[in-house]
C-alpha cells in the first residue's frame, strides 16, 4: 500500500507513522475483506491525530466508523470543548459573584449605606446581613452574636 506523509507535528507524525503501519498490519491479518473495503479511505488519512485516535481500535469498530463518518479526534475534540466551556463559565460566575460583592462593600465605604443580603435562619426565619450586627426582619432585634453563620 503506497501511503502519504502524515501531518501533525514532529512528535505526533513519528509516533503515529508507526501505529500506522502496525495498525494496517493487524488489521489486515484479522479481517481481510473488510480491510479490502476500507483499504482506499484508510490510504487517504494523512491526520496523525486521526491514527492516534484509533491506535487501539479493532477493524469492526474503524470499519464501521469510516462507513459512517465517525472521527474520534473531533468527538475528544468536541468533549475538550464543552468541557472548557463549562470551566470558563464556572470561573466567570464565581468572578461575577465575586465583584459584586466587592462593588457593594466599595458602595457601603464611598455613600455610607448599609447593603443587606437576606438569609434563611436555620429554624426558617429570615435574618438580614449587614456590615455590622445582624437584625432579625421579624424582631427587629440586632444581634451581634458571634456564632451565626454569616
Amino acid at each position: 500500500m503506497n501511503l502519504p506523509d502524515l501531518n501533525g507535528s514532529p512528535k505526533q507524525v513519528n509516533w503515529a507513522t508507526k501505529i500506522r503501519t502496525e495498525r494496517l498490519k493487524i488489521w489486515l491479518e484479522s479481517s481481510p475483506e473488510r480491510f479490502k473495503e476500507i483499504e482506499e479511505a484508510l490510504a487517504r488519512l494523512t491526520d496523525a491525530g486521526w491514527w492516534i485516535s484509533y491506535k487501539d481500535k479493532d477493524i469492526n469498530t474503524v470499519y464501521n466508523h469510516l462507513l459512517q463518518g465517525i472521527d474520534l479526534q473531533k468527538i475528544h475534540r468536541d468533549e475538550w470543548r464543552k468541557l472548557e466551556k463549562r470551566q470558563e463559565q464556572k470561573d466567570s460566575s464565581e468572578v461575577r459573584s465575586y465583584l459584586k460583592k466587592e462593588l457593594a462593600k466599595e458602595s457601603v465605604r464611598r455613600n455610607g449605606n448599609v447593603s443587606t443580603l437576606t438569609v434563611k435562619g436555620s429554624n426558617g426565619d429570615g435574618l438580614m446581613k449587614w456590615e455590622s450586627p445582624a437584625i432579625d426582619t421579624r424582631t427587629g432585634e440586632v444581634s451581634s452574636d458571634p456564632n451565626l453563620p454569616f
